[in-house]
């Protein structure tokens, strides 16, 4: 090539460069091995990191799934005795007025009895006044 001059060197730099190259791609091809297996190694944790935000999704969801059945739960448990506490009040306002219809017929019954005529003494003796309107 006219016009580039080339520096004189012997033989021996020049077999020495070529080993210096030769070690350095060798050295190369190491760091490039050695990225490799890093990169593979990201890559693989970067998969395992998803699984793994993945799978605690899926505990999460069904924990508030579970939340939201025990609320519900709750509220219809609230409800039960809202209305057992009603039914028990409805139930003793019946008892009261089965005391009070007892209680007038006693009454009705005592009263005729003082009427001679009014009931024949084997109905009287017949319909006896129950303990609990005894007790009114």
């Amino acid at each position: 090539m006219a016009g580039i001059e080339r520096p004189a060197c012997n033989r021996a730099e020049t077999i020495m460069d070529l080993r210096f190259a030769t070690g350095f791609g060798e050295s190369l091809r190491g760091f490039g091995s050695s990225v490799e297996q890093n990169v593979e190694s990201a890559t693989q944790v970067s998969s395992s990191s998803q699984s793994l935000a993945h799978g605690a999704g899926e505990p999460a969801a069904s924990m508030e799934e579970t939340s939201a059945s025990i609320e519900e739960i709750a509220s219809i448990t609230k409800r039960n005795v809202e209305r057992a506490t009603r039914t028990e009040d409805l139930a003793g306002q019946a008892l009261a007025a089965v005391d009070r219809g007892i209680g007038e017929r006693a009454d009705r019954i005592a009263t005729c009895a003082a009427m001679p005529r009014c009931i024949p003494q084997s109905v009287l003796h017949s319909q006896q006044p129950s303990s609990r309107a005894a007790r009114r």
